[in-house]
């Protein structure tokens, strides 16, 4: 099965449950964050793009993500989400 790309029984359960935990820390942070961290990261808009959207000031949308950000890595106990990383790769569409 190595090469095959798919992933094992046990190691979809564990990105089930590594996507089920972000999923419940991002639904936890204040609207204002929650809504810059989903057009970032999962909609993958870039700054300008989300303060375009949200008609805030590109600074605003970059207070948002960085403590959002920081949430996140509190509510998670991980060092995931530093500047400019991307989330783990999960298959977040499959459920």
């Amino acid at each position: 099965m190595a090469g095959s790309g798919k992933n094992l029984p046990h190691e979809r359960v564990e990105l089930q449950d590594d996507w089920d935990q972000v999923q419940k820390a991002v639904s936890g942070l204040p609207l204002p964050q929650r809504v810059v961290i989903v057009l970032f990261y999962l909609n993958d808009l870039s700054l300008q793009e989300i303060a375009d959207i949200l008609d805030v000031p590109i600074g605003t949308v970059k207070s948002r993500l960085y403590y959002g950000r920081l949430s996140l890595k509190k509510s998670l106990g991980m060092g995931l989400f530093g500047d400019g990383e991307k989330l783990p790769e999960l298959n977040y569409k499959g459920s």
